[in-house]
């Protein structure tokens, strides 16, 4: 009896663990933009090593952006034009070091958003060739 309650304990912690993992996953979807621009700024504190009074100013761009952000949902062009005048920002607020730095970890951060879209794309179409062989399996077994 003890045995069976201990692993349905142990079941259900691991089952907790999984579900605040991919909470934790999940990011910024129910933020507020102020919880975005403070999480934004200290990503940027330890990857870059900002000071207190870069820290500062650097939060105050990020909230401006996300503010912009909200507005410019959908609008391609419009958020990459945006983005480059929040590099021009901060590149005034870093050190040549510490922008260069930034710049890196942004194209990461795309090149890894892309893969992950790639990835999305693929197993979309996946799903879609499977429904269509089995739609073709079904016509040609109907027809024989």
């Amino acid at each position: 009896m003890i045995k069976i309650f201990g692993r349905i304990l142990a079941t259900a912690m691991v089952m907790m663990v999984l579900t605040l993992s991919v909470y934790a996953q999940r990011g910024g979807q129910n933020q507020t933009p102020e919880q975005r621009a403070e999480q934004q700024t200290e990503r940027m504190k330890s990857n870059l090593g900002l000071d207190d009074k870069q820290a500062e100013q650097v939060k105050a761009i990020n909230m401006k952006y996300l503010e912009k952000q909200k507005e410019l949902k959908g609008d391609h062009d419009a958020m990459m034009k945006m983005n480059e005048e929040k590099n021009a920002e901060l590149k005034q607020v870093l050190t040549e070091a510490q922008y260069q730095k930034q710049m890196e970890l942004q194209k990461k951060r795309m090149e890894q958003k892309q893969g992950k879209q790639e990835m999305q794309k693929q197993g979309k179409k996946g799903k879609k060739d499977k429904s269509e062989r089995k739609q073709k399996g079904k016509v040609s077994t109907d027809e024989g």
